[in-house]
């Protein structure tokens, strides 16, 4: 896919608010991150971009905090909360599989959307 192809795709999935999960291959240093941080520009949307190597494992999962004599995830402050937005989980092919599972379990939950 052209990086224009990619614009319009990602466009249409906005236009259309069709809240999915996207996977975008491709070598780095291509613009991945770039296009998609434009497109959240252009359309004045929130964008997160979270570089799935840099983090330790419970960066994303969060912290696991005692309620009530349960335990429950405190999710990280970086993630977002509400309104519209992108949440690019970059580097996933370089990122450990400690780092990399909460990342598949926030697209196959749609936790996030």
């Amino acid at each position: 896919m052209t990086p224009s192809n990619l614009k319009l795709y990602l466009n249409h999935l906005i236009g259309q608010h069709l809240q999915i999960s996207t996977m975008i291959w491709g070598s780095p240093g291509i613009g991945k991150s770039s296009i998609v941080a434009q497109i959240a520009q252009e359309r004045d949307i929130d964008f997160v971009d979270v570089r799935l190597s840099q983090l330790a494992p419970t960066d994303l999962r969060g912290l696991p905090v005692a309620e009530d004599g349960i335990s429950k995830w405190y999710p990280p402050e970086f993630l977002p909360r509400d309104g519209k937005g992108i949440l690019f989980l970059d580097e996933h092919g370089s990122a450990s599989d400690a780092r990399s599972c909460p990342a598949v379990d926030f697209r196959s939950s749609r936790w996030l959307v």
